[in-house]
C-alpha cells in the first residue's frame, strides 16, 4: 500500500519479492534509473532466480545497471551477456592489510546501452 502512496526514492528486495509486486501492479520500474543487484553469484544459485530476469525486463532500456559479484561464475558471466551492455570490471580497493576484497562490480552506464 505504501509502495502505492506516493513514489520511492529506493526499493530494496530480492528479485522474488520484487518480481511479485510487479506481478500484482503494486511496483513500477518505468521511473528507475539505476538498478544494483548484490550478491549476483548468490542470486543466481538460489531457487528462483529466474525472478531477476522478470526485474530486468520490467527495468527502461537506459538505466543504468550495478552488479556486485563475489565471483564470476558461468551463470553470473550469462547474466552480464544478457543484461549489461558494454560493461566494465572494477576491481575493489585493497583492504587494510593490502589484500583486495574477494568482490567484483560491473557498471553499464546508461550511455554505453
Amino acid at each position: 500500500r505504501q509502495l502505492r502512496a506516493r513514489p520511492a526514492a529506493a526499493v530494496a528486495g530480492d528479485p522474488g519479492a520484487l518480481a511479485a509486486l510487479l506481478e500484482a501492479s503494486a511496483l513500477k520500474l518505468d521511473g528507475v534509473r539505476t538498478l544494483i543487484v548484490a550478491w549476483a553469484d548468490a542470486i543466481l544459485e538460489a531457487p528462483g532466480a529466474e525472478a531477476l530476469d522478470a526485474v530486468l525486463a520490467e527495468l527502461p532500456k537506459d538505466a543504468a545497471r550495478l552488479l556486485v559479484t563475489a565471483e564470476t561464475t558461468d551463470a553470473v558471466e550469462a547474466l552480464i551477456e544478457r543484461a549489461l551492455r558494454r560493461p566494465r570490471r572494477v576491481a575493489p580497493a585493497a583492504s587494510g592489510n593490502g589484500t583486495a576484497l574477494p568482490l567484483q562490480y560491473l557498471v553499464s552506464a546508461p550511455s554505453a546501452r
